[in-house]
């Protein structure tokens, strides 16, 4: 079974990687559809879903999205090199704090 992360609460993950790159908190919870901001949310869902959320608790906090846009972006982050790098990042300076 794959260890559970632990944080103090969704925002703080998400400002963790809205600061990472660069990148307004608010611009990931909205609908933008630009690939940089789409990148970024979809390491956030991977992240709150490693944290133990549910597809569809991810969702609505990431503003109403269904549960299997946030299945297709989890797999995207395994699929495409940079935003796996990315998430790999992040991970480990959640994990230094």
């Amino acid at each position: 079974m794959k260890k559970k992360l632990k944080f103090k609460s969704d925002y703080y993950l998400l400002n963790i990687v809205a600061k990472y790159h660069n990148i307004n908190p608010k611009l990931i919870l909205s609908h933008e559809r630009k690939r940089e901001t789409v990148d970024v949310r979809f390491i956030l869902y991977k992240l709150m879903k490693e944290k133990g959320h549910t597809l569809k608790s991810i969702g609505n906090f990431i503003g109403g999205r269904d549960h299997s846009t946030i299945r297709h972006g989890i797999l995207q982050v395994g699929y495409i090199k940079p935003i796996q790098n990315d998430y790999e990042n992040i991970l480990k300076l959640i994990n230094n704090n």
